[in-house]
């Protein structure tokens, strides 16, 4: 499937597909949206306030914008080295678009990073930004108005 009908589909967006029994842990926090957008289309509108994060024993790391209609777009990668004792960062191997009127999630292949830090050291933004192999450009910075929450 072409990024752009996977991208057609987010702006349909349900729950992006996770193992719960799988993941390390998850984390919710709230806040708003900066900057939401996916092949070319500003959804900054359509984001909810919400984002979830997830993290594996294998160290796959996944950030969750959660839309409006209940849709969830997934930035997924592996942790890597901290650039500071305070900061993350994450690179995207992948994205997830949860469809939720079909019901249907697709993914597909894209590579960029997500830089994050410590809530409580004052860092508040995650900002992830990636590229599809066709060229297109996918980025999302989620500003947290609330401490993450298990």
């Amino acid at each position: 499937m072409r990024v752009t009908a996977s991208i057609a589909l987010a702006l349909s967006i349900s729950s992006a597909p996770f193992d719960a029994a799988m993941s390390q842990g998850i984390m919710g926090a709230e806040g708003r949206c900066k900057s939401f957008k996916m092949a070319g289309h500003d959804l900054t509108r359509g984001c909810a306030g919400k984002m979830l994060n997830t993290t594996y024993p294998d160290g796959r790391v996944g950030f969750y914008f959660v839309m409006t209609d209940g849709s969830i777009v997934t930035f997924s990668g592996y942790d890597r080295p901290n650039p500071t004792p305070d900061t993350d960062l994450m690179a995207i191997d992948k994205i997830i678009v949860a469809n939720k009127r079909s019901g249907k999630s697709d993914e597909f292949a894209a590579f960029g990073r997500c830089t994050y830090g410590n809530f409580y050291k004052g860092f508040r933004t995650v900002s992830c930004r990636a590229t599809s192999q066709d060229g297109t450009e996918h980025s999302g910075i989620f500003e947290l108005t609330s401490a993450p929450k298990p």
